[in-house]
């Protein structure tokens, strides 16, 4: 779902070689979460993204989309 936000499909489209981590589940702001990280297989970049488990509304979005 996080690769397929808007955050994350530019993300890849910046980045080009990426890989999707374990997702874990979180609290965030109350509500269960699912913390998903994505990161580049080029360079150093990396995006996180929280996302509420029951609505899939994005809570947060942290991280770098250029290649480094």
């Amino acid at each position: 779902v996080a690769l397929m936000r808007p955050e994350g499909r530019f993300f890849w489209r910046v980045n080009g070689r990426i890989r999707l981590l374990s997702e874990r589940t979180v609290v965030a702001v109350g509500v269960p979460a699912i913390f998903c990280r994505m990161e580049s297989m080029v360079g150093s970049a990396f995006l996180d993204i929280i996302i509420a488990r029951d609505s899939l509304e994005v809570l947060g979005v942290h991280g770098t989309s250029l290649r480094q």
